[in-house]
């Protein structure tokens, strides 16, 4: 009998990396309780690649590989191993261009649970932009931005694509709502693979490498089109180390305006309505229960002054790191 296939599949900016690393590292213990995080498709921590065999278009940080060969890979891990479940943890396959028809067709054999995890669409848009200022994936206005990720922040469609393929019942619907006290994401998960106590493995370290808007600046006055190197990611974490020690100011905590949050938000809180009815059954139709308060205190930006550009080419140059 196959292994029920769990499939999580995002949203990126959900703590996705921290979780995939938490089930790489413990991934023997998952398996001595039946669940299989598999070594087949891992690309860091991990399975991206098959984000990448089954997208309309190529998605430019992750290697191709032949879906058949990624079966073969697949089949012959299972059966050394003779897992109860199968977890698969991708982000990529959040994105619009996953054919979600063919992965649906690749997966025919298998009893497939399907695990999203959503972030309220203000708070994930602020969280996204500052990623791709930093690596130089988007060089253009917030309002481009929004436009930009749009589709990806119409999560009642997003989910309906799966919804089609698989069935509604078949997808779990978790929200990522960071504040003290909250269960680990990745706990949260494991229980809907089938481990009942996931605490007694561990928690994930967070990674918080949250830059400031000096740091952001300082790599927008790069050269590099692309920066995701190694030399980049070390880069990254040097200057990390930077923003902790030098934080924004609080007008400049976030990137996006007090007026562009709530747009957002606005925007999609019918369809979020629809996905805490259908998905959580909730009769209050709140699908995020830990929504703050957008603060009004907030200045655009005014730019890096020359001398903390010097600061930080200095702390760069002079790091023991």
């Amino acid at each position: 009998m196959k292994p029920t296939i769990f499939l999580h599949i995002g949203q990126p900016k959900t703590a996705t990396t921290s979780a995939q690393g938490f089930f790489k590292f413990h991934r023997e213990t998952l398996l001595s309780q039946g669940v299989l995080y598999p070594e087949a498709w891992l690309q860091g921590e991990g399975h991206h690649s098959i984000g990448g065999a089954f997208s309309n278009g190529a998605i430019d940080w992750i290697a191709q590989v032949d879906p058949q060969n990624m079966q073969n890979a697949l089949d012959r891990e299972i059966a050394q191993t003779s897992p109860k479940s199968v977890l698969i943890s991708t982000e990529s396959l959040f994105y619009a261009s996953i054919d979600v028809p063919r992965l649906g067709d690749f997966f025919k054999d298998y009893d497939v649970e399907i695990i999203v995890s959503l972030r309220r669409q203000d708070e994930w848009t602020e969280s996204a932009l500052r990623d791709d200022y930093k690596t130089g994936a988007f060089t253009g206005t917030p309002e481009d931005y929004i436009k930009r990720v749009a589709e990806r922040l119409n999560y009642a469609k997003v989910l309906d694509d799966w919804a089609q393929v698989f069935g509604s019942h078949k997808l779990h619907v978790l929200t990522f709502e960071p504040r003290p006290g909250m269960t680990p994401p990745e706990h949260d998960l494991l229980k809907i693979a089938g481990i009942p106590e996931p605490e007694k493995i561990g928690i994930a370290p967070r990674l918080n490498d949250r830059l400031n808007q000096d740091s952001l600046a300082w790599l927008r006055a790069s050269p590099d089109a692309l920066r995701i190197s190694p030399a980049h990611f070390h880069t990254f974490d040097l200057l990390a180390m930077w923003s902790a020690k030098n934080p924004d100011r609080p007008e400049h905590i976030n990137v996006l305006s007090p007026e562009l949050r709530r747009n957002i938000r606005a925007h999609f809180s019918e369809g979020n309505k629809s996905i805490a009815r259908t998905y959580l059954d909730r009769d209050d139709s709140a699908l995020f229960l830990h929504t703050a308060p957008i603060s009004d205190v907030w200045a655009p930006y005014p730019g890096l002054p020359p001398e903390r550009a010097a600061q930080i080419d200095q702390w760069l140059a002079h790091s023991p790191y």
